[in-house]
């Protein structure tokens, strides 16, 4: 069996076996989506319930402090903003890894609201959280690589990134639904199937 950096240099060795498939003749981007998401679990239960209470936290705090709407969102301090969330984090001490992809994604959050004036809800956050790992672990990491299993070029690789985002986005949403009534990252991912075609770090392999 190939050695996984001969594999793929730059992939944690438990996106491997998700690799080969994104790079299979007979590709299925539902169907990858939703084995890399299986993967995503497990490094958010690696990562631990820390990440996930920074963001509940905060978007609660939040929620209660920003007004709503394009216009009152540019009144914000937003280095204030910044100051109450980073020292929210620091009540929360966990995994690195974990800790860094949230705060990431609750900035995320906020410069979002900063352009649209929309209040970020919990679960929307916490399905930013669970593609942030996506991406850093996943996508962001397949393209690193010269050449590709089974011969598939730069630019397919970006296609099918493209099409596996769309279905790793619905899987995400309906786990953050869950993670949202019961913030424990002790959690099965669903399979489920959908009609409509559209829609860090090696420490942890």
């Amino acid at each position: 069996m190939a050695d996984g950096d001969e594999i793929h240099p730059h992939l944690p060795r438990r996106y491997l076996n998700n690799y080969r498939d994104f790079c299979a003749p007979a590709f299925d981007p539902e169907d990858v989506a939703h084995e890399i998401a299986r993967v995503v679990r497990n490094d958010m239960k690696d990562f631990g319930n820390p990440p996930i209470n920074l963001m509940v936290v905060c978007m609660e705090r939040l929620s209660s402090q920003l007004p709503e709407g394009p216009l009152l969102s540019q009144t914000v301090a937003y280095g204030a903003l910044q100051q109450e969330i980073n020292r929210i984090a620091r009540q929360y001490p966990g995994n690195e890894q974990g800790m860094d992809i949230a705060l990431r994604t609750v900035r995320s959050a906020v410069e979002d609201y900063r352009r649209s004036g929309v209040i970020p809800d919990t679960e929307s956050v916490l399905s930013g959280y669970l593609m942030k790992i996506h991406e850093s672990r996943f996508s962001q990491r397949v393209p690193l690589s010269s050449t590709h299993l089974n011969g598939i070029s730069a630019t397919e690789v970006n296609n099918r990134l493209s099409e596996v985002r769309v279905f790793a986005e619905n899987e995400y949403a309906h786990f953050a639904r869950s993670i949202g009534r019961n913030p424990n990252v002790d959690r099965r991912i669903q399979r489920r199937r959908y009609n409509q075609g559209l829609g860090l770090y090696d420490e942890v392999r």
